[in-house]
């Protein structure tokens, strides 16, 4: 799973944008990290479970421009 966000950048390079690099503010959207972008994940895996899915999923926790010294701190669960 991957998370994303759009309507945040400036727009000027169009929807698809895919000739500029990632975390160019002028794209309309970007990749984030989950929890980060404008994909309801709860929703989404409520539903997963709703039908039944019992297989693997796998995250990618990388957002461009984020260094380590950057980044927001990750949230722990209680």
């Amino acid at each position: 799973m991957k998370d994303v966000w759009w309507g945040h950048g400036d727009g000027t390079v169009g929807v698809f944008g895919g000739h500029t690099t990632f975390a160019d503010p002028r794209r309309y959207w970007d990749f984030r990290s989950l929890g980060h972008g404008d994909i309801n994940f709860e929703e989404i895996i409520v539903a997963l479970n709703d039908v039944g899915y019992r297989a693997r999923s796998a995250s990618n926790g990388k957002t461009a421009g984020w260094t380590a010294s950057t980044a927001p701190p990750r949230r722990r669960r209680s």
